[in-house]
């Protein structure tokens, strides 16, 4: 299949446009586990945080969208890009009022655009459908037995009311947690009686599992990453500051197409390379540190491509030659990842995975790790469910998903209280066979 894409350099903000049948796909997908879940429409809240927001409609700059069973999607525009306080008001968008001019042209004819939520638009599409019902019904937004929560009609709904429980709106949402007051009162007084649940494990479930066309961009984004790491190798000179580098890397980054929330290329863990290391994840003056040689640098790229995919790549630097104490923790980050891969199979989840890499890392190999979140999924943005160390780590993995592995094999330094890790950073698609790395770039350590 053919892809096209275009990005605005305009404040690195990149606007996607996909195949009409990648879109379908999607919703259908989407829709398939609002039939399973027993929901009669869904609301996406929360967008941004997970890439729901690119993965349903193209663009960042949404605050909600509206999916029901069947039929027209509706995406509300962010009021934030607004410069006509009134233009809230306006329906359809007109662009030309936007803040700054983006070209959300509608991607699909299914697809439409408005600039305020009104729940009047959820009364019209489910006008004529039947509701889901059954099941206690409470008022004022009280919790059920079920984790569900319940809201009250325009009428103040009570408990045992039929005529509300056999008409009540079930929906399903993603980050129900961020429902506004003023949204919530707007769906109670145009839809009555509701209840709502988060959507957001069951759909996560299946929507990481990668389409040919999101292959597709991750293999563009590889490609990419694969070019600033080798690029890394000139940029990366005693001499230069931490900022120095950083921000070269980061210009590249965005001249080949990366973009959209954030362009992550940066240092970390910078320092003479047999003392514990400065963590310049932190704050100044840390990016000020100049290198120099027998420094080690570990050079960090999580960040998205030309077609709004994001894919993770991490290497250690050494200005000089690599010690053998380096060398021996690099090994044991590289065997503790293949490690991590070698279980990540359909049906396993990231707890059983992070549990058993424990023990062999411990265990079998002697040495230290920690217990931070390096299994997680990418998507349009960095991080998708299932996480480690997360309420969705239990989620079985299913084949076709595009995931990270980056255990950190911790160093201490005898004589004193400090230590710090090793780690190396790759992603991998979930096969039957295991992980299989979904870049090339050699898994040793580069020495300038």
């Amino acid at each position: 299949m053919e892809f096209h894409d275009t990005y605005m350099l305009d404040r690195y903000e990149q606007i996607l446009v996909y195949p009409k049948e990648e879109m379908e796909r999607r919703w259908a997908l989407a829709r398939r586990v609002m039939e399973e879940q027993g929901a009669d429409l869904m609301l996406v809240l929360e967008g941004s945080f997970e890439g729901y927001n690119h993965w349903f409609a193209g663009s960042r700059e949404f605050e909600c969208i509206i999916v029901p069973k069947e039929g027209e999607i509706v995406a509300v525009v962010s009021s934030e890009i607004c410069r006509d306080p009134a233009y809230r008001k306006e329906r359809p968008v007109q662009y030309g009022k936007l803040f700054y001019q983006k070209p959300l042209a509608p991607l699909h004819p299914m697809l439409r655009y408005v600039h305020d939520f009104d729940a009047r638009d959820i009364r019209e599409m489910m006008a004529g459908r039947e509701m889901t019902s059954g099941g206690e019904t409470t008022s004022g937004g009280e919790t059920t037995s079920g984790g569900e929560m319940m809201s009250g009609g325009p009428e103040g709904g009570r408990p045992g009311d039929d005529g509300c429980r056999k008409n009540r709106l079930r929906i399903a949402m993603i980050h129900p947690e961020v429902l506004k007051q003023s949204m919530y009162e707007n769906m109670r007084e145009a839809l009555g009686e509701f209840s709502y649940f988060d959507i957001g494990i069951p759909l996560d479930a299946v929507r990481v599992v990668k389409s040919g066309v999101e292959r597709g961009l991750i293999e563009q984004t590889n490609v990419m990453n694969e070019k600033l790491m080798w690029a890394a190798a000139q940029v990366i000179r005693e001499g230069r500051t931490v900022k120095d580098v950083t921000d070269e890397m980061q210009y590249m980054a965005m001249n080949l197409g990366s973009g959209g929330h954030f362009v992550h290329v940066f240092c970390c863990h910078v320092g003479p390379q047999d003392e514990p290391d400065i963590d310049t994840m932190g704050r100044l003056p840390f990016p000020g540190y100049t290198l120099r040689h027998n420094d080690k640098i570990f050079m960090l790229i999580e960040t998205n491509g030309p077609g709004g995919h994001y894919s993770a790549l991490g290497r250690f630097f050494i200005l000089g030659r690599a010690s053998e104490e380096t060398k021996r923790y690099w090994e044991m980050a590289v065997a503790a990842q293949k490690n991590a891969a070698r279980l990540m199979k359909p049906g396993a989840t990231v707890r059983q995975i992070a549990d058993e890499n424990y023990r062999y890392i411990t265990e079998e190999c002697g040495f230290l790790t920690n217990h931070q979140n390096y299994l997680h999924g990418l998507g349009f943005q960095y991080g998708e469910q299932p996480y480690l160390n997360a309420p969705s780590e239990n989620v079985p993995l299913r084949e076709g998903m595009h995931y990270i592995a980056h255990p950190v094999i911790r160093r201490p330094y005898p004589g004193t209280d400090a230590e710090d890790g090793y780690f190396a950073l790759d992603t991998y698609y979930i096969t039957k066979d295991g992980g299989v790395r979904a870049n090339s770039f050699p898994q040793s350590i580069i020495e300038l």
